[in-house]
């Protein structure tokens, strides 16, 4: 019997950021997919560069942060991907394509590279005349038939709910027909 599939979801370092502070606001978005992760119901993945723009970004970039972040995604349901040659280069056309930063060209080539299908971010405010992540949602295909999505944890939760309800009407009308 095959083992169950378990789902990939790629999170930018503002939502690592976020969810070590328990931003007020943000957080209770975070917790469910958190806690699915450490339910073994999903892991995270995230590229490396996570603990360089951590430092950058952190709203208060000390040592006792720094140190958070690395036991943080040293946890066994977090996936730390390097950036490598197919990354890179991957990274490099979706920069040229699309004209974003180049961090998020290589958090959303590392996403595409993992096959995850949903990137969360909260990355919704243009920099330096740059495209936002959040804006590049739809656009990037993973296969011929879908597209990566680029959401908020809030946005992600809403279709999460969604599937889990068309599930259970699934299993009412399976109930009813049998």
């Amino acid at each position: 019997m095959p083992g169950k599939s378990i789902k990939r979801i790629y999170w930018d370092t503002c939502i690592f950021i976020d969810c070590l502070h328990q931003t007020f606001g943000r957080f209770q978005d975070i917790k469910p997919c958190l806690e699915e992760a450490e339910q073994e119901d999903s892991f995270l993945v995230t590229s490396t560069i996570t603990q360089i723009e951590f430092y950058k970004l952190s709203h208060d970039p000390q040592n006792e942060d720094i140190e958070k972040i690395n036991q943080f995604l040293d946890h066994s349901y977090i996936r730390r991907i390097p950036v490598d040659i197919p990354i890179a280069l991957r990274a490099q056309k979706i920069c040229n394509n699309f004209n974003i930063e180049f961090a998020d060209s290589i958090h959303i080539a590392t996403a595409l590279e993992t096959k995850a299908p949903f990137i969360l971010t909260y990355d919704g405010i243009g920099k330096n005349n740059k495209t936002p992540m959040l804006e590049m949602d739809g656009k990037i295909s993973l296969d011929n038939e879908k597209y990566l999505r680029i959401l908020t944890p809030e946005q992600y939760n809403q279709i999460v709910q969604q599937e889990q309800k068309n599930a259970r009407g699934m299993c009412l009308l399976d109930d009813i027909e049998s």
